[in-house]
């Protein structure tokens, strides 16, 4: 199998500043499982994730309320840095209105080893995750399974899950495997109210 770091369907291009409709009006096609939105972010967590603590915080957060709460859990996994903390709560933001959700529900974790080995889909409505530090999410076309494409470092991936009106299984993914003496640092986000999403 290859892994490559491209996209074949869902590549959005980077934007300055996205708006909810970059994420909830291309998503809401059929046939559109998968959403990768590439963009780059403007500070560097460095050696800072290999001292961080391993496990994982998890919430459900208001966006309005979000900043002091998404620092907390950071500075709970040993991680300080105002810049990570705007880019989660502007995250948590973006999300909550594409999909017009009161609540989002939050995990941020770090990991030394690969949570999930096995292609699967996720039994929710959608999901939306970004990997900060170490290798990102990985995933397959069940139409060609034998190559596994990874999204880029810091980019938006959002997933149809089964609970998706218009989801058609045409993607799986799964957590990459962590090399040796790293870790990695990804944020997923959910929606809290399935049936109340837009679709």
């Amino acid at each position: 199998m290859s892994i490559v770091e491209n996209v074949r369907i869902g590549k959005s291009p980077a934007k300055p500043m996205l708006r909810p409709c970059d994420l909830s009006v291309p998503f809401s096609k059929a046939g559109t499982d998968i959403l990768v939105i590439p963009r780059s972010v403007d500070f560097a967590l460095g050696s800072q994730i290999n001292r961080a603590s391993l496990g994982d915080y998890r919430m459900r957060i208001e966006p309005a309320i979000a900043s002091p709460l998404v620092r907390d859990a950071l500075n709970s996994l040993s991680i300080e840095s105002p810049s990570l903390v705007d880019d989660i709560c502007t995250s948590i933001n973006l999300f909550a209105k594409a999909f017009q959700q009161p609540r989002v529900d939050l995990r941020i974790e770090v990991t030394a080893e690969q949570a999930c080995p096995k292609f699967h889909c996720d039994n929710v409505f959608v999901r939306m995750l970004t990997t900060y530090a170490g290798p990102a999410t990985e995933y397959i076309y069940l139409d060609h399974p034998s190559s596994i494409y990874q999204a880029p470092i810091n980019a938006l991936v959002l997933l149809k899950g089964h609970r998706h009106p218009s989801h058609q299984e045409t993607v799986h993914h799964r957590s990459p495997e962590i090399p040796a003496g790293q870790r990695r640092l990804c944020v997923i986000y959910n929606c809290e109210k399935w049936l109340g999403a837009v679709l």
